[in-house]
């Protein structure tokens, strides 16, 4: 595997003319680790790949790519959430969302990951939800003051078809995406901001399933963003519990046919992350400063 110009952005170290563009796919090497595709090219993976990885065992076309929480202060989350033994992706190696106005913070895991979502460009953010008024973002980053939910679900599907997605979905497009490359989001977002913000991710930007073959396979640069302190390796279970009266949306229905997922319905907003099935017996709950429970 040539990797020679992805270590620039890898080790911290200066960037140089042939490593300008690596933000634009979040680390062009990076990614040929953590989501399984080559530096600088498209993905490889073959679709029976893509059908073994993520959460395994499902019984629908869905899986869980990935979950995100809105933040406003990013640093504070992470140092939190680091203080009680996870390890965070570098600032200086996080995605920043061109066009969208977003940015991400990351915590890496061997069949998921758990993204912190932030405003990076506010001009941005409005133009993009002017433009895709369905993702309603500027409520959903207020959600303390606005009611709507602070979570996200990004999703695969077994055999890649937009047209079988089983809800109604809008088409999504911005500049950080490859070429001719998009996200499906469930347009019930839009009508019941109260649920998770939900989309179905492209084949080239899904997320893949690891096991320890794998990690002793990766430099150690990489390697690290999989080892956590408090020693967790898998998210065996998200609960997402929301706060409406209304039935739940057709997507949401979908979702909770996933076997490691679960949408619920409650007086607070919350997002319950459960790890190894629960080995360790411990958990941390992270109220009021976000509304997140960890079950370890």
């Amino acid at each position: 595997m040539k990797i020679d110009r992805c270590y620039f952005h890898i080790m911290g170290l200066p960037m140089n003319s042939y490593s300008i563009g690596i933000r634009r796919t979040f680390l062009l090497w990076v990614t040929a680790i953590l989501f399984g595709f080559g530096c600088g090219s498209k993905s490889v993976l073959s679709q029976e790949t893509i059908i073994d990885n993520a959460f395994e065992a499902q019984t629908t076309a869905l899986r869980l790519d990935h979950f995100f929480l809105w933040v406003k202060d990013p640093n504070a989350v992470v140092k939190r959430l680091e203080s009680i033994g996870f390890t965070a992706i570098p600032d200086s190696l996080s995605a920043i969302h061109n066009g969208q106005g977003t940015a991400g913070r990351y915590f890496y895991f061997l069949n998921t990951y758990f993204e912190l979502l932030f405003v990076h460009d506010s001009e941005a953010l409005v133009a993009n939800d002017q433009k895709y008024g369905f993702l309603e973002t500027q409520k959903r980053v207020d959600y303390e003051n606005t009611n709507a939910s602070a979570f996200g679900i990004g999703l695969q599907m077994e055999k890649y078809n937009p047209s079988r997605i089983p809800f109604e979905a809008s088409r999504f497009y911005q500049t950080y995406l490859p070429d001719n490359s998009y996200l499906y989001f469930a347009t019930s977002s839009d009508q019941l901001i109260n649920e998770p913000l939900t989309f179905v991710v492209c084949p080239e930007l899904q997320s893949t399933s690891k096991d320890s073959n794998d990690l002793a396979g990766m430099p150690e640069q990489v390697r690290r963003f999989y080892e956590h302190d408090n020693n967790t390796r898998r998210v065996s279970k998200i609960t997402i519990t929301v706060v409406h009266k209304s039935p739940l949306s057709k997507a949401m229905e979908e979702v909770n046919k996933m076997q490691n997922i679960e949408i619920v319905k409650g007086k607070e907003q919350l997002l319950e992350i459960y790890f190894d099935n629960g080995a360790q017996g411990k958990s941390h709950d992270l109220r009021p400063q976000i509304p997140v429970v960890i079950y370890l």
